[in-house]
């Protein structure tokens, strides 16, 4: 009959990729609103696409992993972004579908200070730590999270928002600026430290029983040959073999 093939038609066409089907006569007005509308929903969905890929790439680009987490022990993982992959050895589903997965593989030495301190977020609503956190190679990886509270609008929490960098290397250059920092003290030879107007400004305990022999103090200008020496060494990056004698 002609209604089933009009019906027919309208299946066919719904089917081929349609998104509406004009099954009556119409005004142009109606018409020309209907596409109208149409290119509205079509380039609001575009925008959509792109504004999603933009965030996708820039989740990935950052060194920052983004996350949001349920409020209240263990903390359980809701969104990972995907650069977690590169940080930690381990997929966002990994974090997301095992709501102990965070807390389990943060070091046990530094464990129980992080949640002891997590429910500050309560008092200020932000909230930062650093700990060690078990890479999928077996190794520790320096953490610095930064993490935020939300809460619905009667003011209850709701869950956290955070930000975790790897701070690993810095952690390594932290320490040996330390251990630098040390090796004048500890060096078993005397190590001098003196201005560029020949100023004694330190000399570490080796070196304190040449005070006397050379009747000075720190805060006292040192024999004129010996800041020269260092000097020359620094300029010509040579080393420097001088006999002081002073009294």
């Amino acid at each position: 009959s002609g209604s089933e093939t009009s019906s027919d038609r309208q299946i066919d066409g719904l089917e081929a990729g349609a998104d509406g089907y004009i099954a009556r006569p119409i005004e142009i007005k109606e018409l020309l609103a209907r596409v109208r509308a149409n290119i509205r929903i079509r380039n609001a969905e575009k925008a959509l696409r792109v504004s999603e890929e933009h965030l996708r790439f820039l989740l990935r680009a950052t060194p920052s992993v983004i996350y949001t987490c349920k409020w209240g022990p263990p903390y359980g993982a809701t969104f990972v972004s995907e650069n977690v992959v590169s940080q930690s050895g381990y997929k966002p589903e990994e974090f997301t579908e095992n709501s102990d997965f965070w807390a389990d593989h943060i070091h046990p030495d530094d464990a129980p200070r992080i949640f002891a301190e997590l429910p500050k977020l309560l008092e200020s609503g932000y909230h930062q730590h650093e700990y060690r956190f078990l890479h999928k190679d077996g190794g520790f990886r320096g953490m610095h999270d930064k993490m935020h509270l939300i809460r619905s609008a009667d003011g209850k929490p709701v869950e956290m928002v955070g930000c975790r960098i790897d701070i690993t290397e810095r952690k390594r250059a932290e320490e040996e600026i330390q251990n630098l920092a040390q090796f004048p003290a500890e060096n078993p030879n005397p190590i001098l430290r003196i201005a560029r107007d020949g100023t004694l400004l330190y000399i570490n305990n080796a070196g304190l029983s040449l005070l006397p022999e050379w009747h000075l103090q720190t805060g006292q200008a040192v024999p004129a040959m010996l800041p020269q020496a260092v000097f020359r060494a620094m300029n010509d990056e040579t080393s420097q073999v001088i006999d002081l004698d002073y009294g």
